[in-house]
């Protein structure tokens, strides 16, 4: 029976299971479980370097940071949502720095010069036509720590901020478990991510609920294996903080950054 369902392939055997006079036997026979499990492993092995553009339920659009961008050639895009109706076009020239943010449609992107909102496109377009990759989804069963937390953890360009590479550094040195209670993998494709506000009584923790998934341009700048928890640290930070942030300013950054991480 194995040797048969091999020979077939996962597909050929969908084909067989769509036939009426079939379907009952199929689905109530030994092959017919084969099948669902050879297809369940093609679609995990796909998912591993699936894109997601997904939205994010419970969670605003508006508040997720917008990835830089800068097209290495003149961009075409809509400028207003194609769903509306309207398929008028404009450009943004090659070398004009852009962000790009999800909407609440699942492949359509809007592109910002500034801080206004200048076209929309679809992210399949930006990703085949000018580089722009968008998120990765992670794996739902990949660990968050490896192992304990150690300095290494912050190399390969993980960490953008030098606040923030610093603060997480003295932390490590300071207690190497420390950044575990920060951050707890949901088992559901989400991340759970403690921070804390100050008030009158003194450090008040806050919880958000984030995507476990992380820009693929940053992906591919890391090894086969590595700890994830970094990235996903810096981006839940970067969302506590809002887009409008000036990380270029360390000072304030490492006194917002410690504040946050429950750290001061």
């Amino acid at each position: 029976m194995t040797e048969m369902a091999q020979a077939l392939g996962p597909e050929a055997l969908l084909r067989i299971a769509r036939n009426k006079q079939l379907r009952a036997v199929m689905a109530a026979s030994d092959l017919g479980a084969l099948r669902r499990r050879m297809q369940f492993q093609q679609s995990y092995a796909g998912a591993r370097g699936r894109l997601s553009y997904h939205p994010i339920r419970g969670l605003k659009l508006s508040a997720l940071p917008a990835l830089a961008y800068t097209p290495t050639r003149d961009l075409a895009v809509y400028l207003s949502s194609p769903l509306e109706g309207r398929a008028e076009q404009g450009r943004i020239a090659a070398g004009t720095d852009c962000r790009v943010r999800e909407t609440a449609h699942p492949s359509l992107v809007q592109i910002q010069v500034g801080s206004e909102p200048s076209g929309y496109a679809f992210g399949r377009y930006l990703k085949q036509k000018a580089g722009y990759a968008g998120w990765i989804q992670l794996e739902m069963d990949a660990p968050l720590f490896t192992h304990a937390p150690v300095l290494e953890d912050l190399e390969e360009g993980r960490i953008q901020s030098l606040a923030l590479k610093k603060l997480l550094s003295e932390s490590i040195r300071a207690n190497p478990l420390e950044p575990e209670a920060w951050i707890r993998d949901r088992g559901e494709g989400t991340v759970l991510f403690r921070f804390y506000h100050k008030k009158a009584a003194g450090l008040e923790p806050f919880y958000l609920i984030l995507p476990k998934r992380i820009p693929l341009a940053r992906y591919r700048m890391q090894p086969s294996q590595f700890p994830a928890w970094p990235l996903l640290v810096e981006l839940a930070l970067s969302v506590a903080l809002g887009e409008d942030f000036d990380w270029q300013n360390v000072e304030q950054a490492s006194a917002a950054l410690s504040e946050l991480l429950g750290l001061c």
